[in-house]
């Protein structure tokens, strides 16, 4: 029995066709359809079913604000402002100091309602 890998690679025409955000995310944006972040500029990718605690999304925070890249303090600002307005961390994963966990399928929900209803959502091919 062979499985449909949950993830794809995207072309640059794909990223070109990915709306951009309502706020300023640098150079993020959002893929609704994969619940994952793009980066348009590098093609660097995170997928929001594995930004389930705040653990792992101080994870992503800090590897990519590790990067050498020449627009690096606008990457890692636009990253958690993407991490704010799509996964809202203050209330899924950290209110008061508690740690909490998102489920992959929530988190591929607050993707999608960010997106909003314009969004087609279609298995993978």
């Amino acid at each position: 029995m062979t499985t449909t890998p949950s993830w794809r690679v995207l072309s640059r025409d794909d990223l070109d066709r990915l709306p951009e955000p309502a706020c300023n995310w640098g150079p993020w944006l959002l893929d609704p359809e994969a619940a994952v972040l793009w980066h348009r500029d590098y093609g660097y990718e995170i997928d929001l079913e594995r930004c389930l605690t705040s653990a792992q999304v101080l994870d992503w925070i800090m590897q990519v604000n590790g990067k050498e890249w020449p627009d690096q303090a606008a990457t890692t600002f636009g990253l958690v402002e993407a991490f704010d307005a799509v996964l809202h961390p203050q209330q899924h994963l950290c209110s008061f100091g508690t740690s909490k966990r998102l489920t992959a399928p929530e988190a591929v929900a607050l993707a999608r309602r960010y997106a909003g209803p314009q969004v087609q959502v279609r298995p993978y091919a």
